[in-house]
């Protein structure tokens, strides 16, 4: 498992972030029953009496990539702005080969060795690229207006399928810093907020 982040500030109101990342892992699964072991001595009640060994050999990678830009600005007065674009990148890749020995002879321990051999491998792999952008407008660090769009393409939509849109919007009002909102040692922060938005899953 790793990862590097990276952020660069060429003007005060504008920086840059890049991340990336990796999670690898891999798996080496060996079951043995060896001939005439384990209970019931006969291929009815135990039908790996006769010698039964599979091996199974996978491998999965997780890969990541997030980069983006974020501006702010202060118009006037108390208003001020913030602005934030960006790119995501992930991708899924699993891999396994799995061998199966049956009917192995006596000291057989191998797959090869079995008298009925079975073999399967699998290797599955998704991609998803998405790109956003999202605007925050505020008041006196009080009142938040929020509004984004989002855009995701997977590699499962198929070639008759470009994408999907999210859009989302919201408000809040951070009320307790407000003159009129009554004082209390039992609540430090009180805010009102709507939100709407669209979301999905990965396919």
């Amino acid at each position: 498992i790793t990862g590097v982040n990276a952020r660069y500030y060429p003007l005060s109101w504008l920086n840059f972030r890049v991340n990336t990342g990796l999670d690898y892992s891999s798996r080496n699964e060996v079951f043995l029953q060896e001939t005439n072991q384990g209970p019931y001595n006969d291929s009815f009640r135990n039908p790996t009496v006769n010698g039964y060994v599979q091996s199974a050999r996978s491998e999965a990678a997780i890969y990541t990539a997030d980069g983006g830009a974020t501006a702010t600005w202060s118009p006037r007065g108390k208003w001020n702005t913030k602005s934030s674009v960006g790119v995501q990148y992930f991708r899924n890749w699993y891999s396994r080969t799995t061998g199966i020995g049956k009917n192995l002879p006596p000291g057989g321990t191998t797959t090869n060795a079995g008298a009925v051999q079975n073999t399967s491998q699998q290797t599955t792999e998704s991609i998803n690229l998405g790109g956003y952008g999202e605007e925050v407008l505020s008041y006196a660090d009080r009142i938040f207006i929020t509004g984004g769009l989002r855009y995701d393409g997977n590699s499962a939509f198929g070639s008759n399928f470009s994408g999907v849109f999210y859009p989302k919007i919201g408000a809040s009002w951070i009320i307790s810093d407000e003159s009129f909102f009554p004082k209390t040692d039992a609540l430090n922060s009180f805010r009102l907020r709507a939100t709407y938005g669209a979301s999905g899953v990965q396919p």
